[in-house]
């Protein structure tokens, strides 16, 4: 069998590792306690060890084969499968040394991809040589630390807000920056970490927030996204979940809602009111896609509902995963395409290239949550584009598994900034460009180098530089759901300069002869 400590994904997000520990109830602890006259408190019981666990991709030939590692999975306890799509096929799935066996007696047939988890967990914890905040993963309070900080460094352009509470009592803390300018401004909200175990969307928020304050009044593009718009940034959306993963067990997926029985935790990213209770999440317990009693039956989510509901000017909304590196937008809960898909797909394409852009990190699925993963109903973006209104799209961010080294933090931060730098602008712009916008095109063609764009409109304050199309990809189309396909493919062919005039009927040329 093949052995590799990394191996090459770029698929799935994955499910995680059945959490054992429990946490008691801080505030009952403290009244036992008091109570008692007791002088200490209760050990905690003692973290989860992934020492010698594997991560193989096995290989599910059939229904029967497939059913036979869900029943494994159900019977073992270190037995977890990781794909959260688990289906024929490939399925990522983590083992303990003893639990292996399991699936040897069964026939699977299956490659090695991580050899060593807990290997990987306490490189994680090895911060780099210096004492920068993002040299390090860090715990919720120094999270919270953080974004306090930011506030009392830019008190006129930075606040904290508290968008609600957990389960457990934690609050949920964002930070809002917005600049000079009074009045109502289009709103994003970001939120990261929905899913406990995802350590690297935290950072990728937190570094965020500090690039837009540090560079605000020196940065000509971020001074104006600071100032027309309304930004809020949510790092850590499970504060649990996330808890619960540096004392007890790393690979936690749920937040730690109490479902009697022993079993603990809802998929907060299955709480959500559109398609709930459909395809692609769980009615059990102890499943890792267990949605719930309800929809916003959990305090996290129904917290983050009412935090968009109190603001209906936040029009974009992005919720950042790990790991698989993809981009994705609606729907999840249905194999139908949702009536903005041109202009989501535009927007994810364009957000993959600028995320390239910085450091050649190439996000290889681009597409709707239902085709291009797998059925996941009662997702956070479907919500939020279904109800909300908002322009939503979700990242898998890179990443081998959910354990990366402090090496990886500032490589993802910057690229995933990018992205989410992009889709402000682009609202600040005032979102999609329709045809009966456009008077022409102009183009700088840069043959391989690919095409820079500039967009002449009727609405001359929003006319101007659009992004570079890198051409030809057969998928990656121009502005206006692909009409200038032919233009644009001129372009690149000639590597000579184009304009395409738009006549009054908004139709373009059905042909365009290259110069």
């Amino acid at each position: 069998m093949k052995s590799s400590f990394w191996g090459n994904r770029v698929d799935v997000e994955a499910g995680a590792a059945r959490g054992m520990g429990r946490r008691l109830n801080a505030a009952l602890v403290l009244a036992l306690v008091t109570v008692l006259g007791a002088t200490a408190l209760p050990a905690r019981a003692e973290e989860k060890s992934y020492r010698g666990h594997e991560v193989l991709h096995v290989q599910v030939e059939n229904v029967v084969q497939l059913e036979t590692l869900l029943a494994l999975e159900a019977a073992e306890e270190d037995i977890s499968i990781w794909s959260e799509g688990a289906g024929v096929g490939e399925v990522d799935v983590c083992v303990s040394p003893m639990q292996k066996s399991a699936l040897d007696q069964a026939g699977f047939a299956y490659d090695v991809w991580i050899n060593d988890v807990g290997a990987l967990i306490e490189a994680e914890r090895s911060p780099l040589a210096g004492n920068e905040f993002f040299e390090a993963f860090r715990t919720y309070q120094e999270y919270a630390s953080f974004l306090n900080s930011l506030a009392s460094r830019f008190p006129s352009l930075a606040q904290v807000v508290r968008v609600g509470g957990s389960w457990e009592g934690r609050d949920l803390l964002a930070i809002r920056i917005t600049g000079a300018g009074g009045g109502s401004k289009p709103g994003v909200f970001y939120i990261g970490c929905q899913h406990a175990r995802e350590w690297l969307t935290p950072p990728i928020m937190a570094y965020t927030a500090e690039h837009l304050l540090e560079n605000y009044g020196h940065d000509p593009a971020v001074t104006a996204m600071v100032d027309g718009l309304e930004w809020y940034i949510l790092p850590i959306s499970n504060p649990d979940g996330y808890v619960y993963t540096w004392n007890q067990d790393r690979m936690w997926r749920k937040n730690r809602r109490n479902n009697g029985s022993g079993s603990y935790g809802v998929d907060l990213n299955r709480n959500w009111a559109v398609g709930f209770g459909g395809e692609g999440s769980s009615g059990s317990r102890n499943g890792e896609t267990y949605r719930g009693p309800s929809a916003f039956s959990e305090p996290e989510t129904a917290a983050i509902r009412d935090f968009l509901l109190a603001r209906p000017n936040i029009q974009a909304f992005l919720d950042i995963h790990s790991y698989g590196q993809m981009m994705l937008w609606p729907w999840g809960h249905t194999p139908s395409l949702p009536p903005d898909d041109d202009d989501l797909r535009y927007l994810g394409e364009v957000m993959v290239e600028q995320i390239y852009a910085v450091n050649g990190k190439r996000y290889g699925r681009v597409g709707n949550i239902y085709d291009t993963i797998y059925p996941a109903a009662g997702n956070s973006v479907d919500y939020t584009y279904g109800d909300r209104g908002a322009w939503s799209l979700a990242f898998e961010v890179r990443g081998m598994g959910f354990s990366v080294p402090p090496a990886e933090i500032l490589p993802a931060a910057r690229e995933n900034m990018a992205a989410m730098k992009y889709l402000s602008a682009w609202l600040l712009r005032g979102g999609p460009i329709r045809c009966e916008d456009v008077v022409k095109f102009q183009a700088k063609c840069g043959g391989d180098s690919g095409v820079t764009a500039k967009a002449v409109l009727t609405d001359s304050s929003r006319s101007g530089d659009y992004i570079p199309f890198l051409y030809p990809s057969g998928k990656r189309y121009a502005l206006i759901n692909g009409k200038t396909a032919k233009f644009w493919e001129c372009c690149f062919n000639t590597g000579q300069d184009m304009e395409l005039a738009f006549p009054v009927n908004c139709k373009p040329p059905r042909t365009l002869d290259c110069p």
